[in-house]
């Protein structure tokens, strides 16, 4: 009868079931959904990139990074801030260190994480660059937005390694 006196918060502590079976099914069409790309010889994108990404981690990854490099001396991302690991660990295998790499990003616009972009991904990526830049003009905002942005947010830090830095509005008002 002791044990009575605990059973409900014992119960509560338990996963849901709706949770456990809702694993599983995600589980279950996930599997079916890889049998039936091989089934019909079909690949998504995603496919792609983690097959590149394997063959780029491989023995002959550097040879193909090589043949990747000669095709596209220099390779220029923009919205870099909504790259996932995937994506980032294929552009560092292919160009880091070897190539002109550009990345072109601002990590308080990422709005990719439900489809994998990674804010963290951008912020290891920055850290690897050799030389980094701040654009100091706002081009699409007119002055008395980006004056009231700067009053509040000027120097906030958004989360480790993301500041709001200072700019200007390039238009003074748009017009209509």
């Amino acid at each position: 009868l002791d044990a009575m006196q605990t059973l409900a918060q014992h119960l509560q502590a338990l996963d849901s079931p709706d949770a456990l079976l809702l694993e599983h099914a995600a589980n279950w069409v996930s599997a079916r959904f890889e049998v039936e790309k091989r089934r019909r010889a079909e690949m998504g994108f995603d496919d792609m990139l983690v097959r590149l990404q394997h063959a780029l981690a491989s023995e002959a990854g550097e040879r193909l990074a090589g043949l990747i490099r000669e095709q596209f001396p220099v390779a220029l991302i923009d919205e870099f801030q909504d790259t996932d690991p995937v994506q980032w660990d294929i552009l560092h295998a292919a160009f880091h260190r070897s190539s002109t790499l550009v990345l072109v990003g601002d990590p308080k616009q990422a709005i990719y994480a439900f489809r994998g972009g990674d804010i963290h991904t951008y912020l290891q990526a920055a850290d690897t660059a050799d030389r980094r830049t701040s654009l100091p003009t706002n081009f699409r905002s007119d002055e008395p937005l980006v004056r009231s942005l700067q009053t509040l947010m000027n120097g906030v830090a958004l989360s480790e390694g993301i500041v709001v830095h200072p700019v200007t509005a390039h238009h003074q008002r748009f017009a209509g």
